[in-house]
């Protein structure tokens, strides 16, 4: 833990990032329930991992998936003010 903390991370950042990118990866690219998705990557409830999901990407699991995302294809993380999505166009 110091050296990742001299490196200016924490266990917990690393931990979000790999969260985040697998979320993302199944939720566009398998057709594996959002229940199953949430359990693998150690959520202990959907709606905490749908809670998450809109704080990462401003979009639910199920926006993700059908890649209804207000800004074009991509999703766009959260802004940093408190996690907010920033709606403006």
């Amino acid at each position: 833990m110091p050296r990742l903390k001299s490196e200016g991370s924490s266990y917990q950042a690393l931990l979000d990032a790999v969260r985040k990118e697998r979320a993302l990866s199944s939720l566009q690219q398998t057709g594996e329930p959002v229940e199953a998705i949430a359990a693998a990557l150690g959520f202990t409830d959907t709606s905490n991992f749908s809670r998450t999901c809109r704080r990462w990407f401003c979009a639910t699991p199920g926006q993700l998936r059908a890649g209804q995302v207000a800004r074009g294809s991509e999703p766009e993380p959260a802004a940093v003010d408190g996690g907010r999505c920033d709606t403006s166009p």
